[in-house]
């Protein structure tokens, strides 16, 4: 078993959920320290920040470790380090892996902060 943070699609409720379901063995609420973005109302990315005084709100699940293949997939990660990640899958020092971006990467593609930092409120929020 494994921890993961989740911060947008793959959160329950979230489009991506199905995915992780059948790796799922426990969820519950969580908050890292970091700055959340929308990439075009699709998904979020975030920038995860120890420093960072806001706080992006997802789930912390428990998974069988046969989940990362598929969630590497969905994320775009192809291992550490590699030039075609579009995210990197990273160990908290808490225990946990999340899937984060780079400050640079944000900046270069101009994206809009979620500045409640939750996904999914942020969504409700949008349609009305």
């Amino acid at each position: 078993m494994i921890k993961l943070f989740v911060y947008g699609t793959l959160r329950k409720g979230g489009s991506n959920h199905a995915l992780i379901e059948p790796y799922l063995h426990a969820s519950q609420p969580y908050q890292i320290h970091g700055r959340l973005y929308d990439v075009g109302g699709e998904y979020p990315v975030l920038v995860w920040d120890p420093a960072e005084p806001a706080l992006v709100r997802g789930e912390l699940l428990t998974v069988s470790e046969q989940a990362l293949g598929p969630i590497d997939r969905l994320e775009g990660y192809y291992g550490p380090g590699h030039p075609d990640n579009e995210y990197e899958r990273v160990l908290h020092p808490v225990g946990f892996y999340l899937y984060t971006w780079s400050q640079q990467a944000v900046d270069q593609h101009r994206l809009q902060r979620i500045e409640q930092g939750d996904w999914l409120q942020y969504l409700r929020s949008k349609q009305g």
